[in-house]
């Protein structure tokens, strides 16, 4: 696979704004993108963040914008224009990010995701753009990437990650870094899978649930079990 992407380079980057680079971390926004990249620069490698506007470090870049092919993006570049040896698709809590998404993002953000995921409408209650958000965005993250890892368990994932790379992060810093970067302030709203139930109609819950489990949060409910009940109502 690698000598193929190596042979088809030269058709990838015919533009002279292509941008080549080892590696791209992507997933949904408020999933931690500013920490990994934290990581990474604090261990001597230049992995860029997409709020540094336009920069894109010398190895790489963690950004949420780069899940879908677009040609445009509100800040940073995007993968239309870009060519990674390595994508890794770092998730973090439906719950977390669906909580922060709902609170935080701003509406400039809220139009390129709508760009990207018809499934999600301007007439949708806004708890349910946030759910739909996390689900379709890590579903096409999903086709994109080679590995996934949860951002929670960075600390177990940091062995593989440097496996794939061939390079040494510095797991001192896991625990020194603020994990709290770019959060845009606290959340005024805290869902958990019971409100979620409530407010979302009953195959977007539990696709979104199905997922969460499969990603490994297990404390996501199955149809199966307690304290949500399978399609009830």
């Amino acid at each position: 696979m690698l000598l193929y992407l190596i042979l088809l380079l030269p058709y990838f980057c015919l533009e002279a704004e292509c941008i080549e680079r080892e590696l791209l971390i992507t997933g949904c926004a408020r999933s931690g993108t500013t920490y990994i990249s934290q990581l990474f620069k604090k261990s001597g490698i230049d992995l860029s963040h997409d709020h540094e506007y336009g920069a894109v470090g010398r190895y790489g870049l963690s950004s949420w914008l780069l899940v879908p092919d677009a040609t445009h993006a509100p800040w940073g570049p995007v993968r239309h224009d870009c060519l990674f040896h390595h994508i890794f698709h770092q998730t973090r809590h439906p719950l977390q990010v669906i909580s922060s998404a709902y609170t935080t993002e701003p509406k400039i953000s809220w139009i390129f995701i709508l760009e990207n995921v018809p499934e999600i409408t301007w007439e949708d209650r806004h708890v349910v753009k946030a759910a739909k958000y996390w689900y379709y965005w890590n579903a096409m993250a999903e086709k994109i990437a080679e590995w996934r890892y949860r951002v929670e368990e960075i600390a177990f994932a940091l062995p593989e990650m440097e496996r794939r790379l061939q390079i040494t992060l510095d797991s001192s810093l896991i625990d020194t870094l603020p994990n709290n970067t770019n959060t845009r302030g606290a959340h005024t709203k805290d869902f958990t899978w019971e409100d979620l139930q409530k407010e979302l109609n009953p195959e977007l819950f539990w696709k979104i649930a199905e997922m969460a489990r499969r990603y490994g949060y297990l404390d996501a409910p199955s149809p199966d079990i307690y304290p949500c009940r399978a399609l009830a109502a």
